[in-house]
C-alpha cells in the first residue's frame, strides 16, 4: 500500500492557504446553497496548489492571477451572495452516494503496491524527485540546457505536486504516494462538480424555457466510466493523462453551469478557472482542453437562438493563458525548447495512417469496453436533437467532440516522434483517457435530459375521457288502434 499519510500535513496546508485566498480574493469556493458542502475541501486543496504552483514558476504569474481574481471580485461587487440554505433529506442521500462513490474509488488509488509498474512513472516521478532537494531545483533544472531534464521545456505542475503533498520525500514510493495525492484532489474536485449539477432542483432550464429537475440517478452513467478497463489502471498509475482528464471534466460541468444559469453562484468560474491554471500546468494538452472548450461555447453561441454568455469561456481561457504563456517566456528567455512537443508543419500525407491506428484504439473493447461506441452516439443525438436537450448537455457534446478534434490535429501538427509513438500504440490511448472523463459527463447530462423530457411528456399526456353511451333506440311497437 502506498504510504498515503505523506500526503496528509501538505494537504491541510494546501486547503488552509486556499481557504485563506478564498476569503482574501472572495472566490466563493466555500460557498454553497446548502449546508454541509464537504467539496469546499478539495476546492480549497486546488486553490492553494494553483497559488503554489504559480509562485514556483514566477511571482509575475502568480500576481496576474491574482490581479484576475480581483477584477472578477470587482465585476461581482454589488450582486446578491450566494444562498445558504436547509439540507433536504433527499440531497442528504445524494451527498452520502457521492461519499460512498468518493472513498470507493479513493481506495482504488491508494492500496495498491508502492512499487512502479509502468515506465513514464519513473520519469515523471524522477522529475518530482529533482524538486525534492529544494524549492525551485526542479525550475533551475528545467532551465538548464545541460542539464537531464526529459522533455525539455516541459510543465512541471505534476511533478512539483508529486514532491510537494510527498514532503518532499526521495524515494519512489514516497513520490507515488505524493502522486496519487494529485489524482485523489482532480478525482474528489470532478466529483463534487457532478454533485453540484445534479443536487440542485428545478433550477436548469430546458430548451423552450420550462424548468426542469434533473434526475438523481443520472450519474449513474459515469459507471461506464468507472468500469473501463483501461480507466482502473490509470486510476493506479502515477501518469497526468487521467488527472488532465477530470480537470477538462469538472471545467465542462463548472462551465456548464455558468451557461445554465448565468445568475447562479461566482464560485463555478473560480473553480473552472483553477481547473484551467492547472490544466495548463500538467501537460501541453492540457491547454489545447481549455480551448478546445471555449471553441464549443463560441460554436453553440452561433448556432443557438439563445443568448448565451461567452464571459464565463473567457475567463477560464485567461487563466489558463496565465502560466501557459509564462512559462514560455521564461522558457524562450533561457534559450530551453520543447523540442518533443513542439508544434510543426502538418503531415496530411500521415492522415490516414494516423485515423486507421485512432479507430483501432477506439474498436479496442479489452482497454475501452462499449465506451466509444455509446459516447459518439450520445454526441450525434445531442447535436442532432438539439431541442430536445439543455444548453448546458449541447455545450458538453461540443466540448467532447471539439477537445477530440484538437487531440486528433496535435498527431498531425506535432513533430515526427509524436507520430511515432503514435503508430507504436504508446501514445493514442493515452490521449484517449483524457477524454473518458468528459464523456462520462455528456453521457450524464444526455441521460438526465432525455429523463427529464419523458416525463414531461407523460405529464403532458391526455387523459381518455369516458363517453357517455347513447340511449338505447326505442323499440317500434304497433299502435293500439
Amino acid at each position: 500500500m502506498l504510504p498515503i499519510w505523506r500526503a496528509l500535513l501538505p494537504l491541510a496546508i494546501f486547503i488552509a492557504s486556499g481557504a485563506m485566498l478564498d476569503r482574501v480574493l472572495g472566490l466563493d469556493l466555500g460557498a454553497t446553497r446548502t449546508g454541509g458542502d464537504a467539496g469546499k475541501w478539495p476546492r480549497w486543496a486546488m486553490c492553494g496548489l494553483v497559488a503554489c504552483f504559480a509562485a514556483a514558476l514566477h511571482p509575475a504569474v502568480l500576481a496576474a492571477l491574482i490581479a484576475l481574481a480581483l477584477v472578477g471580485r470587482f465585476v461581482r461587487r454589488g450582486r446578491p451572495a450566494p444562498v445558504r440554505g436547509v439540507v433536504r433529506a433527499d440531497e442528504r442521500r445524494a451527498g452520502v452516494a457521492f461519499g460512498v462513490a468518493a472513498a470507493v474509488l479513493a481506495l482504488v488509488v491508494i492500496c495498491r503496491p508502492a512499487a512502479l509498474v509502468y515506465w513514464d512513472s519513473f520519469v515523471w516521478l524522477a522529475k518530482g524527485r529533482i524538486e525534492s532537494v529544494g524549492w525551485g531545483a526542479l525550475r533551475a533544472a528545467s532551465l538548464d540546457r545541460s542539464a537531464d531534464v526529459i522533455p525539455s521545456g516541459y510543465p512541471m505542475f505534476w511533478p512539483l505536486a508529486s514532491s510537494w503533498l510527498s514532503m518532499g520525500g526521495r524515494t519512489m514510493e514516497a513520490l507515488a504516494a505524493g502522486a496519487a495525492a494529485m489524482t485523489l484532489v482532480t478525482l474528489m474536485l470532478f466529483l463534487d462538480a457532478v454533485a453540484s449539477t445534479f443536487a440542485d432542483r428545478a433550477t436548469s432550464t430546458g430548451a423552450n424555457g420550462a424548468l426542469r429537475d434533473p434526475p438523481r440517478w443520472a450519474p449513474l452513467a459515469l459507471a461506464l466510466v468507472g468500469i473501463t478497463p483501461l480507466v482502473f489502471v490509470h486510476l493506479r498509475s502515477a501518469y497526468a493523462d487521467l488527472p488532465v482528464g477530470l480537470l477538462a471534466a469538472t471545467c465542462t460541468l463548472r462551465l456548464s453551469r455558468c451557461i445554465d444559469r448565468p445568475d447562479g453562484r461566482s464560485g463555478d468560474l473560480a473553480i473552472a478557472a483553477m481547473a484551467a491554471v492547472a490544466l495548463a500546468g500538467l501537460k501541453d494538452e492540457g491547454m489545447a482542453h481549455v480551448a478546445a472548450l471555449a471553441i464549443a461555447v463560441i460554436v453553440l453561441q452561433l448556432r443557438s437562438r439563445e443568448r448565451l454568455p461567452l464571459a464565463p469561456a473567457m475567463v477560464v481561457m485567461a487563466a489558463a493563458a496565465i502560466p501557459f504563456n509564462g512559462w514560455r517566456m521564461i522558457l524562450h528567455a533561457h534559450n530551453v525548447v520543447d523540442a518533443d512537443h513542439r508544434p510543426s508543419a502538418p503531415d496530411f500525407a500521415a492522415a490516414g495512417a494516423v485515423g486507421r491506428s485512432v479507430l483501432q484504439h477506439l474498436a479496442d473493447t479489452r482497454s475501452w469496453g462499449a465506451l466509444w461506441p455509446i459516447a459518439f452516439a450520445c454526441a450525434a443525438l445531442v447535436l442532432g436533437r438539439g431541442k430536445t436537450f439543455r444548453s448546458a448537455s449541447r455545450f458538453a457534446a461540443l466540448a467532447f467532440v471539439a477537445e477530440g478534434g484538437v487531440l486528433f490535429a496535435a498527431l498531425l501538427f506535432g513533430p515526427d516522434r509524436v507520430r511515432v509513438f503514435a503508430f507504436e500504440g504508446t501514445l493514442i490511448n493515452r490521449l484517449l483517457i483524457q477524454l473518458a472523463p468528459p464523456a462520462g459527463v455528456l453521457l450524464s447530462l444526455a441521460l438526465a435530459d432525455a429523463a427529464a423530457a419523458w416525463q414531461a411528456v407523460r405529464r403532458a399526456a391526455p387523459i381518455p375521457m369516458g363517453l357517455a353511451a347513447p340511449p338505447a333506440p326505442h323499440a317500434l311497437t304497433r299502435s293500439p288502434e
